[in-house]
């Protein structure tokens, strides 16, 4: 019964993380769409870099979370420098 249960659980899991990576995906874009019209659109990727390390913690993926921390860093950057403009 418990076995049965830990599968559904993981399954569960696994279905999620794929939706939310699809989710991420889609607003992620629209965020950097967003940068070549308004500057605001850089505070939407810091956003959605910090929920792609998000899931990079929950899949262990080390190298993706060191990505998305780093395209956030420079999305932040960017949306500094675009304000003095």
């Amino acid at each position: 019964m418990v076995d049965n249960l830990y599968k559904i659980l993981s399954a569960w899991k696994q279905i999620m993380l794929e939706i939310f990576s699809w989710i991420i995906v889609v607003f992620g874009l629209i965020g950097t769409w967003l940068t070549g019209k308004h500057n605001w659109g850089w505070l939407l990727a810091v956003v959605f870099q910090t929920m792609w390390t998000y899931y990079a913690i929950a899949i262990d993926a080390k190298a993706l979370a060191f990505q998305s921390v780093a395209f956030g860093v420079v999305a932040l950057r960017n949306y500094i420098v675009g304000r003095k403009i």
